[in-house]
């Protein structure tokens, strides 16, 4: 390996790991990840001095363990024709002829096999042979000159082998620099080599070589070892799997197992008379002339693993912000409408009430004003009722008391035929108005608000109209709008305050000489300036105003109607409160998003120069 290239390597590493260091103060993964991903990348760094891994892999029964022992030039691996291989098992050198060695879980060393044990570990057809764990390897150190300068071989369990998952296989291809993919001539380029040939270049495995085994079945079928259907297969075959190895069509090979068993025992090259020996070579000296570029383009394609990992973490941790983000500005909108559809409803009650209240008092007034015309259209038949012609001249013989009894009664007929308005006319109409009042408020309050119930002595939570989050609903309650008139009938309250008063009328009549013996001129003078009188204090006492504003303050409806509109201004105040704490923390998401981003490009960067 160039110091060079390990130099580059080497500083892209350093790189991702301040990456993860950022990555974890943004939240974006958590100790234990950053753990396994810094020993991930260090692995990649560790790998380059590494022996150049080589697995064998292929369908059960297809030869892998067969061509091993060939590469090897030894028997040493079980073979079988029914599936044998039931673990994975490294091959690499030893100075000595053969040292075996059990890592449980590939980490500890269980214990050093002898080679009459072998078979019990790795045969599956053996009666001593259990059931291995995914993470066991079997460890074989041989003398032999393919792995002499620093290759490993790796025999794995096929696929689809009806006693084993390929588990342990795809696990051990995870560390692959370089794949020999193994497949019979009777099934070659079966649906399931397909499949897996896919799945190796999903790997961005580039060094595969492919396998062609038992060749010989084929010959002994033919005695012409050259006859043309036989070279025929030979090159549908290569055509078919040249364009998924680097090598093209010298990365094909057909071997066959012909006297093999026969001639294993000699130590010799076995099938070297059927191209063994060749393929040995080849794949060698492919393997030591590529060492460098193959080491620096796993290298790069694990990094690039694990830069695809970080993408996805990145992005995730960075939708779930972009999600979060679209939560709190929906929310934000939905407080925001809520403000507005309170103040919208404040706004409408207040119209409503003021609307009321104009209508009200003016129907009043009018009431007010036609029974005072009424009175003072009346007021001589009045007076003449209350004093005669007789009284009148019976005057000068009136006490004060008297005088003033007698006026009491014009004042009571005044008062009781404006009570009798407010009786037969006004308070219906009071009435009629504030139930209208109370169906429009109830009409405007159900138009903002979802839930309203406003039935007599219930109170309810309520919920604004566009109101979709999940806090505790925005109105806390309404309570029933008791708006119907409970006007106070004016003869027992209303009187009190606006009562007609004809006292002064005494004065005046003394003043006029009722103490004395006048004349009939004299005396229709002083009924004259009585009625004139009475009639000018029904006008300048502003009696009009004065029952209107009774009446109208007797309607009690405003306390109602302040309840609702002090809840909802409590609930513009809570949208205003809601609304600050979710900018806030939308702002907060804001830099977290931007922190991200920025951590993705950098992640982009990085990875994509060592692409």
């Amino acid at each position: 390996m160039e110091t060079s290239d390990k130099h580059i390597i080497l500083h892209n590493i350093n790189l991702a790991k301040n990456l993860l260091t950022d990555m974890k103060k943004a939240g974006i993964i958590d100790d234990k990840q950053v753990g396994k991903l810094t020993s991930s990348l260090s692995d990649v760094y560790m790998n380059l001095s590494k022996p150049l891994i080589v697995i064998l892999v292929g369908p059960f029964s297809s030869g892998k363990s067969t061509f091993i022992n060939a590469i090897i030039q030894e028997r040493v691996l079980p073979e079988r024709i029914l599936p044998c291989t039931g673990m994975v098992c490294k091959i690499g050198y030893c100075d000595s002829h053969l040292k075996i060695q059990y890592l449980e879980n590939g980490v500890k060393i269980k214990k050093e096999i002898r080679v009459d044990e072998l078979r019990s570990f790795v045969d599956i057809s053996d009666p001593a042979y259990r059931s291995r764990g995914i993470g066991d390897v079997l460890e074989i150190f041989h003398k032999n000159d393919f792995c002499a300068k620093d290759i490993v071989l790796v025999d794995t369990p096929g696929f689809n082998d009806p006693n084993f998952q390929d588990d342990m296989t795809n696990r051990a291809l995870e560390k692959a620099d370089a794949v020999i993919y193994c497949m019979s001539a009777i099934h070659a380029y079966s649906n399931t080599d397909v499949e897996k040939i896919k799945n190796l270049h999903q790997r961005k495995i580039d060094s595969i070589f492919y396998v062609v085994g038992f060749m010989d079945i084929l010959h002994s079928n033919d005695s012409d070892t050259g006859s043309d259907e036989i070279v025929s297969f030979k090159k549908m075959i290569t055509n078919k799997l040249a364009s998924h190895t680097s090598l093209g069509e010298d990365g094909v090979f057909f071997v066959s197992a012909i006297d093999e068993f026969n001639k294993i025992s000699k130590k010799t090259c076995i099938l070297d008379d059927n191209g063994i020996e060749k393929v040995r070579i080849k794949l060698w000296k492919y393997l030591q002339d590529n060492r460098i570029p193959i080491k620096m383009k796993n290298a790069r394609n694990h990094l690039s693993k694990i830069g695809t990992r970080l993408e996805k973490k990145i992005k995730a941790e960075l939708d779930s912000k972009k999600n979060e983000m679209s939560v709190y500005e929906k929310n934000i909108i939905s407080y925001q409408r809520n403000k507005e559809d309170a103040k919208k409803c404040m706004e409408a009650i207040s119209n409503s009430c003021a609307a009321y209240e104009e209508e009200v008092y003016s129907f009043v007034r009018v009431q007010i004003e036609t029974e005072l015309q009424s009175i003072m259209d009346n007021m001589d038949k009045w007076v003449d009722e209350v004093f005669d012609y007789i009284s009148i001249i019976s005057l000068s013989i009136f006490k004060n008391g008297e005088i003033q009894e007698k006026i009491d009664v014009i004042q009571r007929r005044c008062a009781e035929k404006i009570q009798k308005a407010i009786r037969e006319r006004i308070i219906p109409y009071i009435n009629t108005s504030t139930n209208r009042l109370q169906a429009d408020i109830q009409h405007l309050v159900e138009k903002y608000i979802i839930v309203v119930n406003l039935e007599k002595n219930q109170s309810v939570s309520s919920v604004a109209l566009h109101l979709n989050v999940k806090e505790n609903p925005l109105y806390p309650s309404f309570s029933p709008l008791p708006l119907a008139a409970t006007l106070v009938m004016l003869e027992k309250s209303a009187i009190g305050i606006t009562a007609l008063s004809f006292a002064p009328l005494v004065g005046v009549l003394a003043a006029l000489g009722l103490g004395m013996g006048l004349g009939i001129f004299q005396q229709k003078r002083i009924k004259r300036r009585m009625i004139t009188s009475i009639k000018e204090q029904l006008q300048s006492y502003s009696l009009v105003s004065r029952y209107v504003n009774a009446i109208m303050d007797s309607i009690q409806w405003k306390d109602s109607i302040s309840q609702i509109t002090s809840s909802l201004s409590k609930s513009v105040v809570k949208c205003d409160k809601h609304i600050d704490l979710l900018k806030k923390e939308r702002d907060a998401l804001v830099i977290d998003i931007n922190r991200i981003t920025e951590i993705e490009n950098e992640r982009e960067h990085l990875f994509g120069s060592i692409n």
